[in-house]
C-alpha cells in the first residue's frame, strides 16, 4: 500500500512537471493598467475605466468574481492607440466533467491507479521497483486470492507489461516503486488535466486577458461596468438659530447646506488616485448570461452509401454580395492617434498622459461660490443624467466606504410652520422652505436640521433640480395651537328647466372648512396650511393657493405673536342633475317645485305633470282594487263547488248555492268590464301625460 501511494505521488509529481514545461509561458510584455476613474450610478452599476501605456506585445491580466464575468463580456471596451486589434480571453466556463474527458487521460470520474494503467495501455513506460523495467502497458489485471494466515479472501492487482525484448512480465501494483511515461506528449496531457483540476478549485475569481499586439509604446485602455452599490446622499442645514432668525431679530442669513456623498468600495482592489464621478439617473442595466457555453443537442445521421458522383463546382449566387473581412482577420481601427484618442475620451477614459484635470467631465465651467469649507466636486448634467465629478483624485482602500463633500455653500431657504391636519392635528411641524438657487441637482437623502447651534431635527429631502421648492419639516411646533374645525357642505340650485320630460337642475357643491391657529410665542409666525385637493372642484376661497402640490393646497398664513388667526377654505362643485318626471314620486317632485328655483311657467308646468301622475295613480290604484275583487269572488266560487259536491241536487240548499254562484257570476262578468274600462282610461292617462311631458320646454 505505501508503495501504491509513492506511486501515485511520483505520478503527480511528472505531472506537474509536465504542466510547468507545457504551460504558455508568461507575456514577454505583461502589462499592467491602473484604474484611473471610476463613475459610480445610482441605479446599481458602476464605470471602471484603466488607462496608461504598454509596450510591444503586451497583456494585461484583470481579475473578477465569476458573477461579475456576464457583466464584462456585455460591456467591456478595449481600445488602444496603434497596433493591431486588441483580443481578449478569459477562462471557460465549461462544465469540468466535460473538459477533462477531453483530455487524452480521462481522470473526469476519479479513478484508481488500475483504472488509471489502463487507459495508457499501450503507452512506454519506465518501471522502478524489484528492478527496472521498460516497456509497454499491455493492461491491469484482478485476480482473487484466498490467504491462509490470517484467512481472507483479497483481490490483487497486477500490471502486465511488453518489454523491449519482447517477453511479458507481470507485476503487482504494490512491488512497483515508481513509473515514468516515456511519451511527452501524454504525459502533459495528464499534466494539462490534472492542472485543470486544480484551477476549477479556485471558484472565487476569474481571469480575464486583455491583449495589445504591436510594437513601441502606445497608450492603451479598457472600460466595463459591473454591479456597484447604490451611492447615496446626506445633508445637514444649519439655521441661525431654533427660529431661522437672527439673534438681533433682523432678517437671518440664508442656512448652509452640506451635502455628503456615502460611497463603498466592495471590490477586491484598491482605489488609488482615481477620477471619481458620480452620477444620479437610473439608466437601464440588465444581466445576461453569456458566460455558460451553451449547446444544442443535434441529431445524428448515419453515413449512407451511394456509388461515386462527379464533384459539382459552384458558380456562386447570382446577386452581387459586399466584400467580407476574411475569417480570423483583424478588425479595421482607426490609424491616427487623434481619431484613436477621441474614441477613447468618448468613452469617459483619458489619454492625455493620464492627466487628472483631463479625465471624465474636465473642462466645466468654474465651481459655485462655496462657504469658507470647499465643496470636493463640481456638477454637470450629462444627458438625462447629472453627475458629481470629484474635483481631486480618491484613494479608498478595498472594502472601505467613504463620505464625500460634494456640496458646502449658502441656499435660499425660509423658516416657516407647515400644517396638515392628517399628519398633527393640534400643532403644526417646523419647517424650512428650501429653494435650491444652486446649479446642483440635489439627490434625495436624509437631512439633519441644526438650529442655534444645536441638533433641531430630521428631514427627507426628495430629488431637487436647480430652481425647484421643498418644504422640509423637522419638528413639531407646539408653540402654535391649531383646531381644524369640522368640515361643512351645501347644495344650492343654481338654475332648473324642463326638457322634454325631463327637469334639468344646475347644483353648485360647496364644501368648507375654517381652521383657527393661535401662536402663543414671542415672535410673529408664517404658517402654511396643507388643504386636501378633492378632484373635479374649484377653490373659491381663498381665490387662489400660495402653492399646490399633487395632493393639496397650500395657503400661507400670518400669525402675529399672541394672538389667533383663521383661515377658511372652500372649494365648489357645479354639476347638472337630470330628473326624469315620468318614473319619479310625486312628493319628490313637489320638492323639487319648492326648492329648485323654477320659473313660475316651470312651476306650473310641474304642476299639471302631478296631475296628470295623480290621475294616472289613481286609475291604477282602481284597476288594482278591481282586479282584488275578482280574487274574492273565484275564492268564494272555489268554496261552493266544493259543498255542491256533496250536496243532494233537489235539496234545498243546494238550489240556494245555485242561486248564489249565478249572482255572483253577474257579478265577476261586470267586475272585468269595469277593468278592461279602467285599463283604457288608465293607458288614455299615461298617453295623455306622456304627450304633455314631451311637448315641455320651459326653463
Amino acid at each position: 500500500m505505501q508503495r501504491l501511494i509513492a506511486l501515485s505521488l511520483c505520478l503527480l509529481r511528472l505531472a506537474g512537471a509536465a504542466a510547468a514545461q507545457d504551460a504558455p509561458p508568461e507575456p514577454a510584455d505583461a502589462a499592467e493598467l491602473p484604474l484611473t476613474q471610476v463613475v459610480l450610478f445610482s441605479s446599481g452599476v458602476g464605470y471602471y475605466a484603466h488607462a496608461g501605456q504598454v509596450s510591444g506585445d503586451a497583456t494585461v491580466t484583470l481579475e473578477f468574481r465569476p458573477e461579475q464575468i456576464n457583466d464584462i463580456l456585455k460591456s467591456l471596451v478595449v481600445l488602444a492607440g496603434e497596433g493591431e486589434a486588441p483580443t481578449v480571453t478569459y477562462a471557460s466556463l465549461e462544465p469540468l466533467e466535460r473538459a477533462l474527458q477531453s483530455f487524452g487521460v480521462d481522470i473526469s470520474a476519479n479513478p484508481s491507479l488500475g483504472r488509471l494503467l489502463n487507459q495508457l495501455r499501450g503507452a512506454e513506460v519506465i518501471l522502478q521497483g524489484p528492478g527496472n523495467v521498460r516497456g509497454r502497458i499491455l493492461g491491469v489485471q484482478s485476480e482473487t486470492r484466498q490467504l491462509l494466515d490470517p484467512p481472507a479472501v483479497v483481490t490483487v492487482e497486477s500490471l502486465n507489461i511488453l518489454t523491449e525484448a519482447g517477453s511479458i512480465v507481470q507485476l503487482p501494483l504494490a512491488s512497483i516503486g515508481s513509473l515514468e511515461l516515456v511519451d511527452d506528449q501524454l504525459q502533459a496531457e495528464l499534466a494539462k488535466a490534472l492542472t485543470l483540476l486544480a484551477q476549477s478549485r479556485d471558484t472565487n475569481r476569474k481571469t480575464v486577458q486583455v491583449r495589445f499586439p504591436g510594437a513601441g509604446q502606445r497608450d492603451a485602455a479598457l472600460g466595463y461596468i459591473i454591479e456597484a452599490p447604490v451611492w447615496k446622499t446626506s445633508y445637514r442645514l444649519v439655521l441661525d438659530d431654533e427660529n431661522g432668525l437672527a439673534p438681533d431679530g433682523e432678517e437671518a442669513e440664508k442656512p448652509l447646506l452640506q451635502g455628503w456623498a456615502i460611497v463603498e468600495n466592495t471590490s477586491d482592489a484598491d482605489w488609488t488616485d482615481v477620477q471619481l464621478s458620480l452620477v444620479s439617473g437610473r439608466p437601464i442595466s440588465f444581466i445576461q448570461d453569456l458566460y455558460q457555453p451553451l449547446y444544442i443537442p443535434r441529431p445524428v445521421v448515419q453515413p449512407e452509401r451511394y456509388a461515386w458522383v462527379r464533384p459539382q463546382m459552384d458558380r456562386g449566387a447570382i446577386e452581387e454580395r459586399a466584400a467580407k473581412v476574411p475569417l480570423g482577420a483583424p478588425a479595421p481601427m482607426a490609424a491616427s492617434p487623434e481619431v484613436t484618442n477621441r474614441r477613447l475620451r468618448s468613452a469617459g477614459v483619458a489619454m492625455d498622459a493620464l492627466e487628472a484635470d483631463k479625465a471624465f467631465g474636465a473642462g466645466l465651467a468654474g465651481r459655485n461660490g462655496l462657504a469658507e469649507q470647499a465643496a470636493m466636486a463640481q456638477g454637470e448634467v450629462v444627458g438625462e443624467l447629472f453627475a458629481y465629478h470629484l474635483d481631486e483624485p480618491v484613494t479608498l482602500p478595498r472594502k472601505r466606504s467613504a463620505m464625500l463633500a460634494i456640496l458646502n455653500q449658502d441656499v435660499a431657504g425660509e423658516k416657516m410652520s407647515l400644517y396638515n391636519s392628517d399628519t398633527l392635528a393640534n400643532h403644526p411641524l417646523n419647517a424650512l422652505f428650501l429653494t435650491n438657487d444652486t446649479e446642483l441637482n440635489l439627490l434625495a437623502g436624509p437631512v439633519t436640521i441644526y438650529a442655534g447651534g444645536t441638533y433641531a431635527g430630521d428631514a427627507q429631502l426628495d430629488n431637487l433640480p436647480p430652481g425647484d421648492e421643498r418644504l422640509l419639516s423637522y419638528a413639531v411646533d407646539l408653540k402654535i395651537k391649531a383646531d381644524p374645525g369640522p368640515g361643512k357642505s351645501d347644495r344650492q340650485f343654481l338654475s332648473a328647466r324642463i326638457v322634454r320630460g325631463v327637469l334639468q337642475l344646475q347644483v353648485k357643491h360647496v364644501q368648507d372648512r375654517t381652521y383657527t391657529f393661535e401662536n402663543t410665542d414671542s415672535q410673529d409666525r408664517q404658517l402654511v396650511v396643507e388643504h386636501p385637493i378633492a378632484a373635479d372642484w374649484e377653490l373659491i376661497e381663498p381665490a387662489t393657493a400660495w402653492r399646490k402640490t399633487p395632493s393639496h393646497y397650500r395657503f400661507r398664513l400670518a400669525v402675529p405673536a399672541g394672538q389667533t388667526e383663521k383661515l377658511t377654505v372652500a372649494q365648489q362643485r357645479i354639476v347638472t342633475e337630470a330628473v326624469a318626471i315620468g318614473p319619479t314620486d310625486v312628493n319628490q317632485l313637489l320638492w323639487y317645485s319648492r326648492n329648485a328655483r323654477l320659473s313660475p311657467e316651470a312651476i306650473d308646468a310641474l304642476a299639471r305633470a302631478i296631475e296628470l301622475k295623480n290621475r294616472q295613480t289613481a286609475l291604477a290604484r282602481q284597476v288594482e282594487a278591481r282586479e282584488q275583487d275578482l280574487k274574492q269572488i273565484e275564492r268564494e266560487q272555489e268554496r261552493i263547488r266544493q259543498n255542491m259536491a256533496v250536496l243532494d241536487r233537489n235539496s234545498p240548499v243546494y238550489r240556494r248555492y245555485v242561486e248564489k254562484f249565478d249572482e255572483q257570476e253577474t257579478t265577476y262578468e261586470q267586475t272585468r268590464g269595469q277593468i278592461d274600462e279602467l285599463r283604457q282610461q288608465l293607458e288614455q292617462a299615461r298617453q295623455a301625460l306622456e304627450e304633455y311631458l314631451q311637448g315641455l320646454n320651459v326653463g
